[in-house]
């Protein structure tokens, strides 16, 4: 077991200090150009990169506002996906409609009512709470039931 741990240190090691860097310089010389979060992950796994290492591929191209989008645009689809899947999972089937409408109000909205119960957001906004979001750059949908 112990020389299996070594193994992963090392390869864990290597991709943080030899491949991740690869990519990024891929990325940014645009050898490897995604156009939306379906070919970033396609690239990403073709170069043997998990998607849980976006947030270091989009640290390393903060001066390429299209990639930086792209990256930042991903990890908040893949964190609203996880949100959403838990709200879901412990809410009762006649409030779905409301926690699904909450949810995205949370999500693409200027403010949030805490107009469902504590079981779905504990009374207020949880992409605002986790300060995922601001105030100043969400949108201004209000999506109704």
């Amino acid at each position: 077991i112990a020389a299996d741990e070594d193994n992963v240190r090392k390869v864990s090691q290597y991709l943080t200090d030899v491949v991740l860097p690869k990519f990024v310089q891929d990325l940014c010389t645009l050898e490897v150009s995604p156009m939306d979060g379906q070919t970033l992950t396609e690239a990403l796994h073709a170069h043997g990169i998990n998607v849980r290492y976006i947030g270091k591929v989009a640290g390393g191209t903060k001066h390429l506002p299209h990639l930086w989008d792209l990256c930042n645009n991903e990890i908040v689809v893949r964190s609203a996906k996880h949100v959403i899947k838990d709200l879901l999972r412990d809410t009762e089937d006649h409030d779905l409609a409301a926690a699904i409408s909450h949810f995205l109000n949370c999500l693409f909205g200027r403010t949030c009512r805490a107009s469902v119960s504590r079981k779905e957001f504990e009374g207020t906004c949880a992409m605002e709470w986790q300060g995922i979001f601001k105030k100043d750059s969400t949108f201004i949908y209000e999506y109704e039931l």
